[in-house]
């Protein structure tokens, strides 16, 4: 479970979890420039496949590092809308990499095949539930496929 404030984030750092993983990247800072905005574009983008969390204000030593957040809200939807050089990135546990189109078309494909199949399951258990639809609307219903 990733850490939603900053007492998690420390339990957090406290056991271990210093390491970046396919799912998740640190950064001390976000250092302004059109360089390191390039660079930021690359550390979202590399998430866009399987989705992934950036932390932003963790040093070299796993030590927390105090951040202005003054405008980098604005600074990273901003930034995130730009394109970064017409590619794709894709992530490791460590770095992060180009992916060639047919790579991204493949994660495109299996993400849709992922959704009709949950869709598809999801439309079995409604059809199956023994309850008649004039019950539906007194009684709350909750439908999960995992």
């Amino acid at each position: 479970m990733l850490p939603t404030n900053e007492t998690q984030l420390r339990d957090a750092l406290d056991q271990g979890i210093r390491t970046e993983q396919h799912s998740l990247d640190f950064r001390r800072e976000l250092p302004s420039g059109k360089g390191e905005n390039k660079e930021l574009v690359r550390d979202l983008a590399q998430f866009a496949v399987d989705g992934g969390v950036l932390i932003i204000g963790i040093d070299d030593n796993a030590q927390l590092t105090p951040v202005d957040l003054h405008g980098l809200r604005e600074r990273i939807d901003q930034v995130a809308r730009d394109l970064v050089d017409g590619r794709y990135y894709g992530r490791s546990d460590t770095t992060k990499h180009v992916l060639p189109d047919a790579e991204v078309q493949r994660l495109h494909q299996l993400g849709l095949r992922r959704q009709r199949d949950a869709d598809e399951l999801l439309d079995v258990e409604v059809a199956r539930d023994p309850t008649s639809p004039e019950d539906w609307r007194q009684h709350a219903y909750l439908f999960l496929v995992a």
